[in-house]
């Protein structure tokens, strides 16, 4: 079922939450496949408004990291932090707390 524009973000915050529940439970696998998503809606919102964005990305980016790091998949991880390799360092600090 297609998820109306409006909701997108939402359903993007919602599966980041939802990933790190399942990983608290001890589920990465689980929470893989939410991460997944969620990194895949980001990807499409930050590539429409970067400023706007870019920081929930990279924040699902790093959940996605954590959980292929539980999975031992550590080759995986690289890709995904490669994703962030061209992005300004003030865009990459805004979303590190702080």
């Amino acid at each position: 079922m297609a998820v109306p524009e409006q909701h997108r973000p939402g359903r993007a915050d919602s599966l980041v939450s939802l990933g790190i529940r399942l990983w608290e439970q001890g589920r990465p696998a689980d929470a893989l496949l939410a991460e997944q998503d969620a990194v895949t809606i980001s990807r499409e919102l930050a590539a429409a408004d970067p400023e706007r964005y870019r920081p929930d990305l990279a924040n699902a980016l790093t959940n996605l990291s954590i959980s292929l790091l539980d999975l031992d998949r550590p080759v995986d991880v690289l890709p995904t932090g490669r994703s962030t390799g061209s992005w300004p360092p003030k865009i990459l600090a805004s979303s590190v707390p702080g």
